[in-house]
């Protein structure tokens, strides 16, 4: 069985796309452009907790760390 791989530019897209149809798992930046990836992490848990977000980025730190995590990122 196959995978179907849907990308978004920046954080809003990443909302909307959500809002859209239904995701397996979401892979987010945390530096994302208009919304950042935290954001897009709250909101998105906020709409639909069920789906597994795991949040990666380059420019990571304890605080973001522990932001993500608090808000129910992987």
């Amino acid at each position: 069985m196959g995978s179907t791989i849907f990308e978004a530019d920046d954080g809003r897209t990443a909302i909307l796309k959500v809002h859209e149809r239904a995701f397996d798992l979401i892979l987010m930046d945390i530096r994302m452009i208009k919304v950042s990836g935290l954001e897009a992490l709250e909101k998105i848990q906020n709409y639909n907790p069920a789906i597994p977000i795991i949040i990666m980025t380059a420019y990571a730190s304890v605080e973001t760390a522990v932001s993500a995590l608090k808000k129910g990122g992987l």
